[in-house]
């Protein structure tokens, strides 16, 4: 399972214990949490992620994080406020 299959899991299990008592179809849930999650994507809202400063990144680079480390540079970019995301919903 995927980050974003577990969030949308999350998602309708925390819509049907909101709906918990009410007049609600069972089936209402997941489209309920589809739109919830849909809604948050279009405003921007990403997944952080942990990985590694890509490849394509350093190929054939002879620059600072070449020089300095990969590691070192993953560093300086996290000082500067740049994160490896991923989007809350898969495109198609």
């Amino acid at each position: 399972m995927n980050k974003q299959e577990e969030i949308q899991e999350i998602t309708e299990s925390f819509v049907a214990d909101a709906m918990l008592g009410k007049n609600f179809d069972e089936g209402d849930i997941k489209p309920i949490a589809t739109c919830l999650l849909s809604t948050l994507h279009s405003r921007g809202v990403v997944i952080k992620v942990e990985r590694d400063v890509p490849d394509s990144l350093c190929a054939g680079c002879s620059c600072y994080h070449v020089k300095n480390g990969r590691i070192k540079f993953k560093e300086e970019l996290g000082k500067a406020g740049y994160e490896a995301v991923d989007p809350l919903i898969e495109e198609e």
